[in-house]
């Protein structure tokens, strides 16, 4: 049970500070621009590039459509 409450604390902390400092740096280069927050833009991604292999971690595992591995075999 404390490995999820970690696991959720940073997922927090990291949503709060490292999204809401890189919001102030796009609203500072692109002011006044009508643009999606990086959260929507997170949660309405249809593609994902990976530049790594799956065998780094835990072996081969099955990926979804949409998750496309990049980078040589």
């Amino acid at each position: 049970m404390l490995s999820v409450y970690i696991t959720w604390d940073f997922q927090f902390q990291f949503r709060r500070e490292i999204f809401d400092q890189a919001e102030k740096i796009l609203d500072k280069h692109f002011p006044g621009e009508k643009r999606l927050s990086l959260d929507d833009l997170e949660r309405n991604a249809s593609l994902a590039l990976s530049f790594g292999h799956p065998h780094l971690t835990d072996g081969f595992k099955a990926t979804m459509p949409n998750f496309i591995q990049i980078g040589k075999d």
